[in-house]
C-alpha cells in the first residue's frame, strides 16, 4: 500500500474511532445523569484506603458524562475480601458500583490457593487505576538496638500485626526463612495506630511494613526526631525519597529468590487500587478509567490532596492489569515455596490488650461522613480518640447511645489506648 494509501486509511480509521468516542460519551452521560453511584471502601473509617477514597469520590463525579454523585461507604472485613466479594458477587455490573481493597488481598486466591476465603477471581475485575504507588520499609524504634538490616542478623527485633495471617505477620517470618533475619512477631493488635502506639510505649520494637508516605505524613516528628531507624525498602524499584536506603530486592542470592521477591513487592504497585465489577460493559469501564485518569491530573483533586497530606502517584489501569496477569502466571513450585516461606518459625505471640481509663473534657469533636474523632486531655497532653459506629460502646446519662450524643463540653470516662487508637468505651454523664 503506497503511503497516500495508508494515510487515508488512517485518517479514516481515526474518525471511525472519534465517531464511537461521542457516541460513547453521549451513551454513558444518557446513563450516568442523576446516577448516585458507590464507592466501596473495604476497610474501616480514618485510614489510608479510607482518606483516599473518599478523596477520590470528592472529585471523580466531575469527569464522568452525566456528573452523578459518588457516596462512599465502608465495608471492612477479612481484610477487604468481603468488600471485594460483594462487588465481583453482589453489586450491579452497570458501573455504578466502584470499590478499593487491601492490596494484599489482590494475591490471595494466589498464594492460599483452595485454602483462600476471598470470593473472587482478581483478574476478572476491572481495574480503574491507583492514586498512589507507595514504597514500603521497614523501620526499627530508636531504643531496639537496631541501626540497619544486618544487625537482624544477631539481634531480634519484635514487630507487631494485626492478625496473626496478615501481611504485618507473614513478610517477618518469609524475611526470617529466607535472609535469617530475626523477628518476633506480636500480632492482635486492632491496626497499624496501635502498632505505632505499642512502638512508642517500649511494648514493641518495629514494624516491617510500613508505608513511606504514611511514615511522612502521619509520623513526621518520628523523622525529624529520629525516633526510627529504617531499615530496608521493600519495593522493585529505590524510591527517589530514600537513595541511600538498601533495598531487600538486592539481597536475593539466586534467581528464584528475586522473582518471589519481585512478585510480592509488586503488591505495592497497587498502593491505592480501584476497580468495578468483572460484568461492566466495556464502554462504561473506558468511560470510568478516563475520568480517573482525568481526576488524578485535575488541580482540583491535586490540591485538596496537599491538604490532607496525601501523595498521588498514579498508576494506570493497563499498569495494574499486566502486573496481575504476571504474577498469576507464576510456575507452581515458586508459589509452593512462597507459601513455605511465609510459614512462622514457632509461635506467633498474641498480645493482650493494653487499655487505660481517663476522664477526659470533650474540647472537640471532629465527624466526616462516617469517620469521627474526639479530642480531650491525657494526663495535661491533648489527644484523641477514634469513635467506631460499631465497636465503640457509648454510653450517656446511663443509657446506651448513638455516638452522636457526644458532645463539646462534656467530662466522660475514656477507654482506650492512646493517642490516635479507637476508644473501647465512652461514658458520659
Amino acid at each position: 500500500m503506497n503511503t497516500t494509501a495508508s494515510r487515508v486509511k488512517c485518517l479514516a480509521l481515526a474518525a471511525m474511532c472519534g465517531v464511537l468516542l461521542v457516541a460513547g460519551g453521549a451513551s454513558a452521560a444518557e446513563f450516568f445523569k442523576g446516577k448516585t453511584m458507590t464507592m466501596l471502601i473495604g476497610t474501616s473509617p480514618g485510614g489510608g484506603y479510607d482518606t483516599y477514597a473518599r478523596l477520590l469520590t470528592r472529585h471523580m463525579g466531575r469527569f464522568i458524562p452525566g456528573k452523578p454523585k459518588i457516596v462512599a461507604k465502608n465495608m471492612p472485613g477479612a481484610g477487604s475480601r468481603r468488600a471485594a466479594g460483594f462487588l465481583y458477587n453482589v453489586a450491579p455490573q452497570d458501573g455504578t458500583f466502584l470499590g478499593t481493597m487491601q492490596r494484599d488481598a489482590i494475591f490471595d486466591p494466589l498464594f492460599e490457593g483452595k485454602k483462600s476465603r476471598a470470593k473472587y477471581d482478581p483478574r476478572k475485575f476491572n481495574w480503574i487505576g491507583s492514586a498512589n504507588e507507595d514504597p514500603i520499609v521497614a523501620v526499627a524504634w530508636h531504643t531496639s538496638g537496631i541501626e540497619k538490616y544486618q544487625d537482624l542478623f544477631s539481634k531480634e527485633l519484635i514487630v507487631g500485626a494485626t492478625a496473626p495471617t496478615s501481611i504485618l505477620a507473614w513478610m517477618p517470618h518469609m524475611l526470617g526463612n529466607m535472609f535469617g533475619m530475626k523477628f518476633k512477631v506480636v500480632a492482635g493488635y486492632p491496626g497499624g495506630s496501635e502498632v505505632d502506639l505499642a512502638m512508642e510505649r517500649g511494648e514493641l520494637q518495629g514494624r516491617v511494613i510500613y508505608s513511606w508516605q504514611g511514615l511522612k505524613t502521619r509520623r513526621k516528628q518520628w523523622l525529624e526526631d529520629k525516633k526510627v531507624n529504617i531499615l530496608f525498602q521493600m519495593n522493585l524499584e529505590k524510591s527517589p525519597d530514600l537513595p541511600d536506603v538498601p533495598m531487600v530486592l538486592d539481597l536475593a542470592k539466586n534467581a528464584d529468590d528475586r522473582a518471589i521477591l519481585a512478585l510480592l513487592f509488586s503488591v505495592n504497585t497497587f498502593g491505592r487500587p480501584y476497580m468495578t465489577g468483572p460484568g461492566v460493559p466495556k464502554a462504561r469501564v473506558a468511560v470510568l478509567r478516563q475520568a480517573f485518569n482525568r481526576t488524578v491530573r485535575d488541580k482540583g483533586y491535586l490540591g485538596d490532596a496537599k491538604k490532607s497530606k496525601r501523595l498521588i502517584i498514579p498508576v494506570d489501569a493497563s499498569r495494574l492489569d499486566a502486573l496481575i496477569k504476571k504474577a498469576y502466571a507464576t510456575p507452581p513450585r515458586l508459589i509452593a515455596r512462597i507459601t513455605k516461606l511465609r510459614q512462622p518459625r514457632g509461635k506467633v505471640e498474641m498480645r493482650a490488650a493494653s487499655f487505660q481509663v481517663v476522664d477526659g473534657k470533650i474540647v472537640k469533636i471532629r465527624a466526616k461522613g462516617r469517620r469521627m474523632a474526639i479530642y480531650f486531655k491525657d494526663k495535661g497532653k491533648a489527644v484523641r480518640a477514634k469513635v467506631h459506629g460499631r465497636t465503640t460502646l457509648v454510653r450517656v446519662g446511663g443509657k446506651k447511645a448513638d455516638r452522636s450524643a457526644i458532645k463539646v463540653g462534656m467530662t466522660c470516662k475514656i477507654t482506650y489506648e492512646g493517642d490516635d487508637s479507637f476508644a473501647k468505651t465512652i461514658v458520659c454523664p
